[in-house]
């Protein structure tokens, strides 16, 4: 290779301060779809490791974040009055992480 390593792994949040370094995988891709099905790969996954409209890493792995809750809790009439008296709203399951972080 021509610089320190040849090869190296870097999780999608590390991307954008390097992605420059980064060789643009695009045409390798193309080239090469009846081994790399690019498209097959998630959305999310996809524009992760895409910046400026070239694919600069290919996703070796995804993590998806859920969210539980306990519907004993949510759906207990005591703890719904005790929430809209102390808040003065209805208590329901969060739909955004800025409602979670109320609710919490």
């Amino acid at each position: 290779g021509q610089g320190i390593y040849d090869a190296y792994i870097v999780q999608a949040p590390w991307l954008p301060p390097v992605y420059k370094g980064l060789k643009s995988l695009t045409t390798y891709i193309k080239d090469n779809n009846d081994y790399i099905d690019f498209m097959d790969i998630n959305q999310a996954s996809r524009s992760a490791v895409s910046f400026e409209g070239e694919v600069r890493a290919l996703p070796l792995d995804t993590d998806y974040i859920s969210l539980g809750w306990r519907q004993d809790v949510f759906g207990n009439p005591d703890i719904k009055e005790a929430y809209k008296s102390s808040w003065g709203e209805e208590l329901k399951v969060p739909d955004t992480i800025e409602e979670m972080v109320v609710i919490g």
